[in-house]
Formats: C-alpha cells, structure tokens, sequence
C-alpha cells in the first residue's frame, strides 16, 4: 500500500502543488480499494477519503467511499466494541449524504450493508433485527433503481443468510444471485460505484453455477 501512503500525504499537502486533480486524487483512492488486505488498509482508505471530502469540488462519491472503507475496516475487526464504532461512523456519513441526497439508491444499498455487518457481532441477538432494516433499505434502493445490482446481491445474501423456517435460505438466494449477476454484466463501466460483482460470482459458485 505504499501508493496508498504517498496519496494520503498529498491530501494532507496540497494536491494542486504536485500537480493531482481532485479527479485524479478520487480515481487513485478507489483504484486501491481492490488491493486492500488489511483493516488498518481501509482504514487508511477510510482517513483519505475523508480528507478528500473536504476538497472543493470533491465528488459525494468521496463520502460514499468514505462509510464503505470504514465497513470494511468494521468487516475485518474482532473486536466488537470497535465493529460498532466503526460501523456507527459509516452510518453517520451515510445518513448526511442521505440528507442532501434522499433518492440515491446506492446510499440505503450502502446502509443495508452496514447493517447486515452489525448482525456479525452476535447473529442470534442481532440477526432479526438488523436484518429487517436492512431489507427495508434494499427494498427502497430497488423502488428508486430495479436495476441496481448491488441492492440485488445484498439482498442474496440476506436471504441466503437467513433460516428457511423464517423464508430464507440457498434455494431462495441463489434465483437472487443470478439476477444480480446479469446486472454486473450490464453496468456503466464508467460509474464511480462499482464493488460487488467478484463476491457476487463466488456466491453463484456455491449454487452450483
């Protein structure tokens, strides 16, 4: 990650010396997201894509990026405490892009998944509960975007995840699965959000196909 270090330090020294659109900056920060390994990697993610936030003319996507690598770094800790701390900060910046931004479908995606990471902490207490919010949040991201196949893979996993007895399971999942599958094959190439499509094809091999 020493890329990585070498763009956190720009942000922190002033981009336009060396040269490096807020653009340019953006473009760098999320071509290291895929070569992240390690929670502290996100976290640096995380600080420089916050850094980033407060450049003008940064992209909201700057803040979007912002709460994922923090649910990233969440997804990679075992302590708990920290999990919803972490977890917290992403759904902070979430909620206030929400704010100026009420019908981007990809934010209550981003918010379902926040929530399905929580359920990790403890799966029996938390599994109904976090669950259900996050379904509330797929079903507005796919109201606002049929088409998104973010809202689609998380929901597969939702439904994967959950107990047959309470309407989930493989055999619903994996219908989901490959819906969301055509729908990576037909996404704008040139769209600043893009994640999910390789979790998404792991998923399809465990159904089989």
């Amino acid at each position: 990650m020493k890329k990585l270090h070498l763009i956190f330090v720009l942000l922190f020294t002033g981009s336009t010396l060396f040269g490096q659109s807020v653009e340019m900056l953006f473009d760098s920060l999320t071509n290291q997201i895929s070569k992240a390994e390690k929670p502290s990697d996100y976290a640096l993610l995380a600080a420089s894509f916050n850094a980033l936030t407060a450049m003008e003319s940064a992209p909201w996507e700057a803040g979007y990026y912002h709460s994922y690598c923090l649910l990233m770094e969440a997804n990679g800790t075992d302590t708990d405490s920290k999990k919803d701390a972490l977890l917290d900060q992403a759904e902070t910046k979430v909620n206030e892009l929400l704010k100026m931004m009420p019908r981007e479908d990809e934010l209550y995606v981003l918010r379902a998944f926040i929530n399905q990471v929580r359920i990790s902490v403890s799966p029996m207490m938390r599994g109904m509960k976090y669950s259900g919010l996050a379904n509330d949040d797929l079903a507005v991201a796919i109201e606002i975007d049929k088409n998104n196949p973010r809202a689609w893979f998380l929901k597969a996993m939702n439904t994967y995840y959950t107990p047959a007895m309470f309407g989930g399971g493989k055999e619903k999942a994996c219908p989901l699965f490959q819906k969301a599958s055509g729908l990576f094959a037909g996404q704008n190439k040139e769209a600043k959000i893009g994640w999910g499509a390789e979790i998404n094809s792991q998923m399809l091999k465990s159904c089989g196909q």
